[in-house]
């Protein structure tokens, strides 16, 4: 009896110390995973040459009212139009797209959240900062940095993850690649993921270049239908997208 109550101590103190190294395990992922605050990010502004580099080579208000006069006319309208930027230009992109999301969606839940986006070395990364709404000894953000290669080709949105990385942990991203497959098909059957699909036909990232294939065509079709260009302006010599200089 003495010997079967002494295993059971034995078993008893086994089983303390597991636990409490699966909770100092546990703690220890929490104040690596965990952040105080969200990600700090300094303010940037658009590198001013490679905006207008952007503007010269998108030329949408030329491309725009060249396909709307040759649509009057029946004659046939360019199917595809070929647009190549180079990093720096990818970047003024972004930054612009961010200030616009964070002013169309101010004051809307998860406004905050897309902290940054950028783009290097052939791959976009992007800075989300997750609010878990209650509290911790560690902090209450999820910090996110995701790298990842995007595409459009043969119809489909398409994504290579590759990198994961939440608070100081690094992660595999076979860990979110059933979660991007299963939010690339919703966006796909989406009305914004098919007029997107609509109009580009080719999006590519190789190296420091970014190739966008599209229609001007299909472009102009959306866009009036949106009520978004008048025709009459454009045929009256009005400059339909950017505005007059």
């Amino acid at each position: 009896m003495i010997k079967l109550f002494k295993i059971m101590l034995w078993l008893a103190g086994i089983s303390v110390m597991l636990l409490i190294v699966a909770v100092g395990a546990v703690c220890c992922l929490a104040y690596m995973a965990i952040d105080e605050k969200p990600f700090d990010v300094p303010a940037r502004m658009p590198d001013m040459d490679a905006s207008a580099s952007v503007y010269r080579k998108l030329d949408l208000t030329n491309v725009l009212m060249s396909s709307f006069r040759k649509h009057k006319k029946g004659e046939a309208v360019d199917k595809a139009k070929k647009v190549e930027l180079n990093g720096k230009e990818v970047n003024a992109v972004l930054i612009a797209a961010l200030v616009f999301a964070e002013q169309a969606l101010s004051g809307k839940a998860g406004a905050k959240e897309l902290r940054d986006a950028s783009f290097a070395d052939g791959a976009f990364t992007v800075l989300v900062s997750k609010n878990i709404n209650f509290k911790t000894p560690f902090g209450s953000y999820l910090n996110l940095k995701i790298t990842f290669v995007p595409g459009i080709q043969d119809g489909h949105f398409k994504a290579e993850a590759r990198g994961l990385r939440i608070g100081s942990l690094d992660f595999p991203v076979s860990l979110i690649k059933d979660n991007i497959d299963v939010e690339l098909y919703r966006v796909e059957k989406s009305p914004d993921g098919q007029a997107v699909l609509d109009v580009v036909s080719g999006l590519n990232v190789e190296k420091d270049k970014l190739t966008i294939v599209y229609s001007p065509e299909k472009l102009l079709g959306f866009m009036m239908q949106k009520g978004i260009l008048d025709g009459g302006a454009m045929l009256g010599g009005g400059v339909p997208l950017q505005g007059k200089e």
